[in-house]
């Protein structure tokens, strides 16, 4: 087998690391793989991922295609379909054989439309390669101005259908979104991304007292306020929006003398609004610890996993993850978990058992403050507006089922405080001064305050062989192998509906894409609090 892995770009983040790790597990559990061919966008980082694979004891080579790089969104449909036509005859001339098989990571997430047509074309010919379609992201899932781009050049649903062709989703959320659409079922397979084995699950503690003191430091240096008799709560994220970096800092707040810290920012233009925010938050001391100490520990005496380590409680505010690596983290790193509990956890929450981790349903916070009289006349307006804006994408009963959602949002006494949006969550914690509306919110959520303060003092058995056998490198290639094996299975060609007519380039599952639209389609992927922010928090 020649493994070719395509990707936009190789930078460092999640969809690279999977890369990464999937191809290291692979190649260390099968023996038919005979080479490793990576291809991607731009030359960015990918030197450093290929010396990753150094010793995984089969060749290894690099193609960068620079047609494979992001594109815009308001890229021309005549420049696209010129580059699908182009990216069609190079792929097929550079990388088909029978004994190819593709990886593609995230082929559909409207990044590069054309790459994504391309895929389609070569799917429904004879001359197709085995293609596996990795899934992390869903254009559907309120991407919707990569959705617009990528149905504007792609035409149709983008999911192709042919005896060569298989999906694989990370979590079992996605397996059952994928389950209710018209591709066979034996196509779709669930693939958790693979861990490699933690360097040092023995729970051993950093000297506290240097670790509290270096944070002290940096506190001081840049403006913050530590408490150095509180706990830790070490939330290691980038600073984005979807993180909900807020909720946790009035959790904090409720659970005083605690320190939250959070050790990177937001670089994107679309996210450095809000970590401004969030920094503005730390510096006025509306949140007590230490916020950006991420990259650069090191000047201060510290390594990451004195923070890992070190800490008295991982925790997470989260309200969007794919996989949701920080609550595995927690168990190799030995320290208690408290987090909010997300739908992607559903499939694996087995591996939390016997270990101290807590997860809370939401943060309530009452309808009004001392500062914001009109909250429910005014996320009325914001949200109706953002679903209008979504009109052309969401089939009536999509519509009426989250005009029925907001209904009931606003109806209540008390609202997620992960449905308002950043500047009003900033207005809700500096109105945590007035003591009555803090003991209101203190009430609202007492049993959520008791789980984190109690849950920071618990021992934390050995979990690793648990994480190994669930998330490991021979877990994921059993899997994997699984997936291999269905290309030769008997009776799995795709009924994707009528063939292409005259006009129509390949036979797509024409339904697919509407289906997830309408599954996507919840008030929890809409929130404003993943709006556009204005930069106004310097």
């Amino acid at each position: 087998m020649q493994l070719i892995v395509f990707h936009y770009h190789l930078l460092p983040g999640g969809v690279t690391d999977v890369i990464l790790h999937s191809i290291q597990a692979v190649t260390a559990h099968r023996s038919d793989i005979s080479s490793v061919r990576l291809v991607c966008g731009r030359e960015e980082n990918a030197d450093t991922v290929i010396a990753g694979l150094d010793e995984i004891g089969v060749p290894v080579e690099l193609d960068v295609l620079h047609e494979l790089d992001y594109t815009p969104t308001a890229e021309p449909t005549d420049v696209a379909l010129e580059r699908a036509d182009r990216l069609e005859s190079v792929l097929l001339a550079r990388y088909a054989s029978e004994d190819a098989f593709w990886w593609v990571h995230n082929f559909h997430v409207g990044k590069n439309p054309a790459f994504t047509l391309a895929l389609c074309r070569i799917a429904g010919t004879e001359a197709s390669p085995r293609m596996l379609l990795h899934i992390h992201d869903f254009p559907e899932c309120a991407r919707y101005e990569n959705l617009a781009y990528l149905t504007r050049i792609t035409g149709e649903s983008p999911y192709p259908a042919g005896p060569a062709v298989r999906y694989v989703v990370i979590n079992a959320r996605d397996r059952a979104l994928m389950g209710g659409t018209n591709i066979p079922d034996d196509h779709v397979h669930l693939l958790v991304n693979p861990l490699p084995q933690a360097a040092d699950p023995d729970g051993a503690r950093p000297g506290k007292s240097a670790l509290v003191s270096a944070l002290g430091r940096f506190a001081a240096d840049n403006g913050q306020q530590f408490d150095p008799d509180g706990p830790l709560l070490l939330y290691p994220i980038r600073t984005i929006r979807r993180k909900n970096v807020l909720e946790m800092v009035l959790l904090a707040r409720l659970a005083a003398p605690a320190n939250l810290i959070v050790t990177l920012p937001g670089v994107s233009n679309a996210e450095r609004p809000y970590s401004n925010l969030i920094a503005e938050a730390f510096a006025s001391g509306a949140s007590q610890g230490v916020w950006g100490i991420g990259r650069r520990e090191h000047g201060y005496d510290l390594t990451f996993q004195d923070l890992t380590h070190g800490a008295d409680v991982i925790v997470s505010s989260s309200v969007q993850e794919g996989f949701g690596l920080l609550f595995v983290n927690a168990l190799r790193w030995r320290v208690p978990l408290f987090a909010r509990h997300l739908s992607i956890l559903d499939g694996v929450s087995s591996i939390f058992e016997n270990y101290p981790a807590r997860f809370y349903a939401n943060v309530q916070v009452p309808m009004n403050s001392p500062s914001i009289s009109s909250l429910r006349a005014y996320l009325r307006m914001r949200y109706v507006e953002r679903l209008d804006e979504l009109g052309e994408f969401l089939p009536a009963t999509a519509r009426d089922r989250l005009d029925g959602q907001l209904e009931d949002l606003l109806s209540a006494s008390s609202i997620d405080f992960a449905y308002l949006p950043p500047d009003m969550q900033y207005a809700y914690l500096r109105d945590l001064t007035d003591p009555a509306f803090a003991s209101e919110i203190d009430a609202l959520n007492r049993e959520s305050v008791d789980d984190l303060m109690t849950v920071e003092s618990q021992d934390c058995p050995d979990a690793s062989a648990r994480v190994e056998q669930m998330f490991g490198f021979r877990a994921f290639a059993d899997r994997f192998d699984r997936v291999v094996r269905s290309y030769d299975q008997a009776g799995t060609a795709p009924p994707a509906g009528p063939p292409p007519a005259p006009d129509v380039d390949c036979r797509r599952y024409e339904t697919a894409q509407q289906t997830l639209v309408e599954g996507f389609a919840d008030l929890e992927y809409l929130r404003l609090l993943f709006a556009p922010m204005g930069d106004n928090h310097g």
